[in-house]
């Protein structure tokens, strides 16, 4: 048998450490350098290291880093194969509700156009009517609220729609999990129950850069101080709901980049560390700031008591789809009834890839779901091609779909920010004391 170095290896040194790691099987470990030394010097003869070197070959190979040369290049079409299994999975359902796009602020970057539709009740029973449909013939059910800001519609549409959904899920043995984006500043005591019993496991909630700058952006009449009044809701859920993921997402400009971490002390020790702190440039900002400088400031938020997001977590991944959006059995419910696939759209100008009907059903359109859906992102020479594939699986898959010239999709190619990541991980891994750990420990902490 054929043994080779594998494709989707990546080293990095230290000294007289290297840091390890292959893609595939995503499993951080660390040798010393006169061992990896030997490695590459057995590189065009790896079955002599078989034989001279037994348990450094038989532990290589396990991680991958030496690999059967049929297997290692058939890893491609392994991933593809995935991919068509995970999209078109039939398990469990992740419905996104938008109940309104209006919203309670009026930030200058928002991609959304102000409306003033807010969900009827036609559409309500309808959403409620396709749930029960749903959820019968499943085993899990992800229930997303999203804006506009959704709790301005809390008593009229998102409690009685989560009720429903808890009522069906109960009666069809199905697991919920439900998460929420917010502005935060709606957020009370009273609706903690609630969120319990549907399992209101995700939350994300923004700031606008410190006090001072944050209520200069985001303000509405007669309130010009939002901000208090979101860092009250945001310790309020971590101090009574604790759930799994609790974001507090920092939008910034270059202009206020350097005054973010002012943020820190309007939050109690305490319960820092249950807040994960994700800090985003606004797209429309010119000047960008450089991952590195991303980097340091969260560092900074990491030794105050943060959990902290390197933007890993959205690049570095465990299946073969990057978005929910890449999933047959997954939809957004607008407000007016139209469905779409990806909430990162201009709702009020985007052609809908589906219609919810009276009976609780999507009429599709089926010439839009072929083209978005028919082939994996990555099903291209140059990803296939890729050592990064096994943790990029390719471009944003509205970007793909929304690109009108094909030939400048290298400006969409993530693979520069991924291999950041990468050794950034290293780099965490090889502070730690850990000899062997896999790669998510360090790209989601």
């Amino acid at each position: 048998m054929g043994y080779i170095l594998s494709k989707y290896n990546y080293f990095k040194s230290y000294n007289s450490i290297v840091v390890g790691v292959n893609l595939f099987k995503k499993m951080l470990f660390k040798i010393e350098d006169n061992k990896y030394n030997k490695l590459i010097s057995y590189k065009e003869n790896l079955n002599k290291t078989k034989t001279d070197e037994p348990v450094f070959f038989s532990t290589m190979h396990k991680l991958g880093i030496i690999n059967d040369i049929e297997i290692d290049n058939n890893i491609k079409n392994i991933l593809l194969f995935h991919n068509r299994k995970e999209v078109f999975n039939n398990d469990s359902y992740w419905l996104m509700i938008l109940p309104t796009l209006n919203c309670n602020f009026n930030c200058w970057y928002c991609y959304e156009d102000r409306c003033k539709g807010i969900m009827n009740k036609e559409t309500v029973n309808a959403t409620i009517k396709f749930i029960n449909n749903t959820v019968k013939n499943k085993s899990a059910f992800f229930l997303n609220w999203y804006g506009g800001e959704p709790l301005l519609c809390y008593e009229n549409i998102l409690k009685p729609i989560s009720e429903k959904t808890k009522e069906f899920c109960d009666l069809n043995n199905v697991f919920l999990e439900s998460q929420i984006t917010t502005n935060g500043y709606f957020l009370n005591e009273k609706m903690l129950p609630l969120f319990r019993d549907i399992n209101m496991q995700s939350i994300q909630i923004t700031l606008n850069g410190p006090k001072e700058i944050h209520n200069r952006i985001r303000y509405q009449k007669n309130t010009t101080d939002s901000y208090d009044r979101i860092v009250n809701s945001i310790i309020l859920l971590a101090e009574n709901l604790n759930p799994k993921t609790l974001i507090l997402r920092i939008n910034f400009t270059k202009e206020y980049f350097d005054s973010i971490t002012n943020i820190i002390e309007s939050f109690p020790l305490h319960i820092r560390k249950k807040i994960m702190v994700l800090i985003k440039q606004i797209d429309q900002d010119q000047e960008r700031v450089s991952f590195d400088e991303i980097g340091q400031k969260l560092l900074i938020f990491e030794n105050a008591g943060f959990n902290t997001e390197i933007r890993t977590h959205s690049i570095i991944h465990t299946n073969t789809l990057a978005c929910p959006a890449d999933k047959y059995y997954q939809s957004i419910i607008n407000y007016d009834g139209r469905v779409f696939k990806c909430h990162a759209v201009n709702f009020e100008k985007e052609i809908e890839d589906g219609v919810l009907t009276k009976d609780g059903t999507i009429e599709w359109n089926d010439h839009l779901l072929y083209r978005k859906l028919n082939k994996a992102t990555f099903d291209n020479k140059k990803c296939l091609d890729c050592n990064l594939l096994p943790v990029c699986y390719g471009i944003c898959s509205y970007r793909l779909f929304s690109s009108k010239n094909l030939t400048n999709l290298n400006k969409l190619c993530p693979c520069n920010e991924i291999e950041k990541s990468i050794y950034h991980i290293m780099d965490k891994f090889y502070d730690s004391k850990k000899s062997l750990a896999h790669i998510l420990n360090y790209a989601n902490d």
